[in-house]
């Protein structure tokens, strides 16, 4: 696959609008029923729909239900969204664990690209790419996931 030549700020600025505008995620996620807001949530993360099976939706919608469930997605995705994305990028350089980057190539949340840039900011890393899958590789292809974490673990073990 070839990647896009795209500047780091461009990669983290799409979306942010909808968590950092005043009032925007609170009043929409607040209006919005349970079932439709993980219903989207998980169409979001995954490339293949048919992959999300009934008790993942089960499990998201038990957790979206708990208290205070929107006001903490919220605060995260504002924790999520760098103010300043080129020190954001700088600090990928600063990794010096063994990093294995796994990356949907139809990743509907992020741009396919910020995966090949984390493999160029983190010394020594390693991409791998899933074709035709989301967001979400470790819930909508599992065993593609471990098939890659496990001999990645073991040399990491053994070095």
């Amino acid at each position: 696959h070839s990647f896009p030549t795209r500047r780091s700020s461009d990669l983290v600025e799409r979306g942010r609008w909808f968590w950092t505008a005043p009032l925007v995620a609170e009043t929409v996620l607040g209006l919005m029923p349970w079932k439709t807001f993980v219903r989207i949530g998980l169409k979001r993360n995954f490339n293949d729909h048919t992959a999300i099976s009934m008790s993942i939706e089960a499990s998201y919608l038990r957790e979206a239900r708990r208290p205070r469930a929107i006001a903490t997605l919220i605060a995260q995705q504002r924790q999520l969204v760098p103010r300043d994305a080129e020190q954001w990028k700088q600090g990928h350089g600063t990794i010096v664990a063994p990093t294995l980057i796994l990356w949907g190539w139809e990743d509907g949340v992020l741009s396919s690209a910020q995966g090949q840039i984390l493999a160029q900011d983190i010394q020594g890393s390693r991409l791998v790419t899933f074709p035709g899958v989301g967001h979400s590789p470790q819930l909508e292809a599992p065993s593609l996931v471990l098939e890659q974490m496990l001999p990645f673990l073991e040399e990491v073990i053994h070095r």
